[in-house]
């Protein structure tokens, strides 16, 4: 059955205090049957991975934000089989912490087990159930991608990482909480080289600007194979110049140079 207002509110006044003995979890629930109830605590503003239950099934239907009690929000997702409703997931929440990094949402799963379980994707042709990934396994899969070329390497690696991480409970992990599979990476990886490739107009504008004749600060321009702009002040160059024709003069004299970090230049400075 549905939990009351007030059932709910009191939930949530014992976890604000601290006085709550309801198991609280971090990581999407697994394997749900009717009736069960979770607890979970958002790891970042507006997390949800909490969704990420394997069960792909499930469509939202909406949500009461007044629910008659104190800003409390109900959202309902519903699993209909030929147009007849089998499964409800309520998502419970407080609207003043509504998304906010540390808040707590409260889940509650009804209807039949035999439903309780997950599908296929809607393009599959093979059948084989589909659980959709948490946030952090695209931008793991993304970053991985800058410093890995290859897919499948990037794949091995997630999954011994994922299997050293979860242990005994990897496989309950595994669907929603590591790579799918290498056209899962592939995917991750044309997406991150879509966000660095440069559109015709920033080209163009980085040519003309080295073509322009005042303060000619743009030295070189190479947009083959990789974009590559050397970049320098001309006056400062020249204090450069002064200062390392100087210490080769003079060993014994230091100079500390350092490099300004606003165009991702160094980070390091050196002697």
């Amino acid at each position: 059955m549905d939990y009351s207002p007030d059932e709910i509110l009191e939930i949530f006044e014992e976890l604000a205090t601290g006085d709550s003995n309801y198991p609280i979890i971090t990581q999407p629930p697994y394997d749900v049957r009717n009736g069960e109830t979770y607890i979970y605590q958002l790891q970042r503003i507006k997390d949800t991975d909490f969704l990420r239950d394997g069960l792909n099934g499930f469509r939202q239907q909406g949500a009461n934000k007044a629910f008659g009690k104190d800003g409390l929000i109900k959202r309902y997702y519903y699993m209909k089989v030929e147009g007849v409703l089998v499964a409800k997931k309520l998502v419970f929440s407080l609207s003043q912490k509504d998304g906010q990094n540390g808040s707590f949402v409260i889940l509650q799963y009804i209807g039949e087990d035999k439903y309780m379980i997950g599908k296929p994707h809607g393009n599959s042709k093979k059948g084989k159930i589909f659980a959709s990934s948490v946030k952090a396994v695209g931008q793991r899969l993304q970053e991985r991608s800058r410093m890995i070329p290859q897919p499948t390497k990037i794949y091995e690696q997630d999954v011994k990482e994922s299997r050293a991480k979860h242990g005994h409970l990897f496989e309950q992990h595994a669907p929603v909480n590591c790579a799918r599979n290498r056209k899962q990476v592939e995917y991750y990886k044309s997406k991150e080289l879509q966000s660095l490739r440069m559109n015709k107009d920033e080209i163009i504008g980085i040519l003309d600007m080295a073509r322009c004749p005042s303060g000619k600060f743009i030295l070189d321009v190479h947009m083959h194979p990789n974009v590559h702009v050397i970049v320098a002040e001309p006056f400062l160059m020249k204090y450069a110049k002064a200062i390392l024709q100087e210490s080769a003069r003079n060993k014994q004299l230091k100079g500390l140079i350092s490099f300004d970090t606003t165009f991702s230049l160094s980070k390091k400075i050196t002697k």
